[in-house]
């Protein structure tokens, strides 16, 4: 396999895997909104959002590379009714995410430009983890229904 066909296969991954947690965030979404929780509703519409887009840059990429993309099943995930439960979850996937992902950053992996987009995937996931384990740490120390009364 070439290193073009590498590079492809990497994206075709992070496209399939963005993908799959912009629909898991989607769902989130649709939950939080239908117990009124109007905040955590956006947030998850927008992180959706961002995931999808990240999504079409590595396909865009694959495609600037001469690749064919591939729709590629998604792995079932459990859905959470519980917000604090879902943020557990969430906050698990986004460091097993991000475990997975640094190794992608070694130079000799990845042609520039699609280093630079892997990289700047990595920060957003970063963020993202940073934000859910705020959530969690306000949870502790604020309460249940605190909380619950802030994002309504």
């Amino acid at each position: 396999m070439s290193q073009t066909e590498k590079v492809i296969a990497t994206l075709q991954t992070l496209a399939t895997g963005a993908t799959g947690q912009a629909n898991h965030h989607v769902i989130a979404a649709q939950i939080f909104a239908s117990q009124g929780f109007t905040k955590l509703s956006t947030k998850y519409t927008a992180h959706a959002t961002e995931e999808q887009d990240f999504a079409g840059q590595f396909m865009a990429r694959i495609l600037d590379l001469n690749g064919q993309v591939q729709h590629e099943a998604q792995p079932a995930q459990p859905v959470f009714t519980e917000f604090s439960a879902y943020l557990k979850a969430e906050a698990a996937i986004s460091q097993k995410g991000i475990t997975a992902l640094e190794p992608l950053l070694d130079h000799h992996l990845l042609d520039i430009t699609s280093y630079d987009l892997v990289k700047a995937y990595v920060e957003d996931e970063v963020e993202d983890l940073n934000w859910t384990q705020q959530q969690l740490d306000m949870l502790t120390l604020i309460g249940k229904q605190n909380y619950l009364t802030q994002m309504l």
